[in-house]
């Protein structure tokens, strides 16, 4: 019976250790698996900002364009505000009897 014990303990070590690497082996995997997913999300979260940055520098470029844009109808505004002082003077002075027709 003594050479029996040792194959009886090496039987029922080797059952034990099957259920516990079984297991942890799934675990692992189920780790890696999980790492891969987050890999993947990471990239794709780097795609995305670096298109949003491009969002932002296209709306800081528009920002500034429509600025200029204000800048220049303003400009615009002004002197045409100025031709309409003009004319209305003009005419006034044309209906004011200023002019010796």
């Amino acid at each position: 019976m003594a050479a029996s014990e040792p194959n009886k303990i090496w039987g029922v070590s080797k059952d034990i250790l099957t259920l516990a690497i079984v297991p942890l082996a799934g675990w692992v995997i189920k780790i890696e698996v999980g790492n891969a997913q987050r890999d993947v999300q990471i990239q794709n979260l780097g795609v995305s900002a670096a298109r949003v940055q491009e969002l932002d520098t296209r709306v800081q470029q528009n920002a500034i364009l429509m600025a200029r844009m204000e800048e220049k109808l303003d400009a615009a505004n002004r002197r045409l505000d100025g031709i309409h002082d003009e004319i209305r003077n003009l005419n006034r002075d044309d209906h004011g009897g200023n002019n010796p027709k």
